[in-house]
């Protein structure tokens, strides 16, 4: 059998209740696992080594698929970061704009 938080399984059941984990190979509860946008599954163990949660979208990212900015200490998708420049760089052209 197979043990999931104290609880034992046969292979058949556990596979309709849980997955596991990419980083520690450890069954969780599906309920309790963290998928990225392709398709990874983590523990909440694992997930800060592996992946984070966009602080714009609130989706979950592998981290060779993210980008971190320095300046707010978040991690970002591509998609929210190129956006978070975007609204940067145009905040700073009124600044610019006012200075004249």
């Amino acid at each position: 059998g197979i043990e999931l938080e104290g609880d034992w399984y046969c292979e058949d059941c556990i596979d309709k209740i849980a997955v596991k984990c990419e980083s520690c190979n450890e069954y969780i509860y599906k309920e309790n696992a963290i998928i990225t946008e392709d398709g990874h599954i983590y523990c909440e163990d694992c997930v800060d080594d592996k992946a984070f949660e966009c602080e714009s979208c609130d989706e979950w990212f592998t981290k060779e698929n993210g980008f971190y900015d320095e300046y707010t200490d978040s991690w970002y998708c591509k998609v929210c970061y190129e956006e978070l420049l975007k609204e940067r760089e145009e905040s700073e052209d009124d600044l610019d704009d006012k200075a004249i």
